[in-house]
């Protein structure tokens, strides 16, 4: 099977998980005997390139956002479009699989519709449900101005694609099937998308490869590594993490550190530290940034508590599942897809949301409580190799992809 695939990232230039997850299932769809190619944006390069079977050629949000970009948005539109065109013309695919279309062209989708080529998504995050808000072009004219200025800007944009005839409508009933993360997701695809059909395929990894090494677990006198891992923003609750490590210095407990991984893509970092010094955490929190994969897995192993503090709907995420199959023990937020993962005092410790000191009280319980520690963690491992591995995502995928392609397997 010939399968095409877009992407606004690609790895090694990424944001956060689905990218990543992306090339995990380019990898073993191509180890299946599939063709794949990929399409993704110029993210990390700014310029076009070509690497075997990544082409890394479009304009996206993700690229750049100045005046220039701004003022020649339909422009660089019409140059996605004939990219997309010529990408479908060279690799004549049985199927195109849109990984992430936000801060890129829905106008992919009815194109690919048009050619009658077969199509599918895998939707991993909000960017469907908020169609067409995420579109690289209609996003500029479908939410109202706030100022005078962006009311020009809005005419402008009109004006252009008036001029230039784009045509801008888009539907996701042009996409044959729809894969949606967890079950959160696929409520919110099926209103937009009514009449598709959408199948559940969680998020998977590799237990083997995440988890070689015995698990030490640390004595009462010990330091308690506590590790967060993801995007350094508001909405995943860094701040919520650091205000608790506070409440836990105030509580007279000091043997903890608290390990920080993750990028940084609008600076949010630096608020982040402001709050560490307020409160002198300087010597109990630190920094990792964005780390390899193989180092990130690395301070999984090291660490016994994974903290997972996200305030928004979360869709499905990755890193938990990592942190799970490496042992650790999970303390998290029931956020959207999170609540078909994590079962309080089974697999993790659950606190509301932004309530930094019963997440506190979370981590003092399991600081004080060792076979608790482990026992959480032995059961995060189990579920993950039962029920999250990347093989049976995997497998899903193709056989879903398949069908379409081949109705009668």
């Amino acid at each position: 099977m010939r399968i095409s695939i877009v992407s606004n990232l690609y790895p090694p230039h990424s944001v956060g998980g689905y990218e990543i997850g992306c090339k995990d299932i380019v990898h073993l769809l191509s180890g299946y005997g599939h063709s794949v190619s990929i399409l993704t944006s110029r993210f990390g390069k700014n310029k076009s390139e070509f690497d075997g079977i990544v082409f890394r050629l479009l304009y996206s949000r993700h690229t750049g956002e100045g005046l220039l970009e701004k003022l020649l948005a339909p422009f660089f539109e019409v140059a996605n479009r004939k990219i997309f065109a010529d990408f479908l013309n060279n690799t004549r695919p049985d199927l195109v699989y849109f990984w992430n279309l936000s801060g890129i062209s829905y106008w992919f989708v009815k194109e690919t519709s048009r050619r009658k080529i077969k199509s599918a998504c895998f939707v991993s995050d909000h960017w469907l449900a908020l169609a067409p808000k995420g579109d690289y072009l209609l996003s500029r004219i479908s939410q109202s101005p706030t100022y005078w200025l962006g009311t020009l800007y809005r005419f402008y944009i009109y004006a252009l694609i008036r001029i230039l005839r784009l045509d801008f409508t888009w539907s996701p009933l042009d996409i044959d099937r729809i894969q949606a993360v967890s079950l959160f997701i696929s409520d919110q695809v099926k209103k937009q998308a009514p009449g598709c059909t959408v199948e559940i395929i969680h998020w998977g990894v590799s237990p083997l490869y995440f988890n070689q090494q015995p698990r030490k677990i640390s004595g009462p006198s010990d330091t308690v590594l506590i590790i967060y891992a993801g995007q350094i923003v508001p909405h995943k609750g860094v701040l919520t993490a650091v205000k608790a490590m506070n409440h836990l210095l105030r509580s007279g407990r000091t043997n903890f550190h608290f390990l920080i991984a993750g990028s940084d893509p609008i600076g949010f970092s630096k608020t982040v530290e402001e709050e560490i010094v307020k409160h002198n955490l300087q010597n109990f929190i630190t920094f990792l940034g964005m780390l390899p994969r193989d180092q990130l897995r690395q301070h999984f192993l090291n660490s016994e508590i994974y903290i997972f503090p996200s305030e928004w709907d979360e869709p499905f995420a990755i890193s938990p599942l990592e942190a799970m199959a490496c042992g650790c023990a999970v303390i998290s937020t029931n956020t959207g897809g999170s609540a078909e993962l994590f079962k309080h005092e089974i697999n993790s410790l659950i606190f509301e949301k932004s309530n930094y000191i019963e997440c506190a009280e979370c981590i003092i319980r399991l600081l004080d409580d060792q076979s608790l520690r482990e026992f959480l963690g032995k059961n995060a491992r189990s579920q993950v190799c039962k029920s999250f591995s990347l093989a049976i995502m995997a497998r899903r995928i193709e056989k879903s992809l398949s069908s379409l392609v081949s109705p009668a397997l």
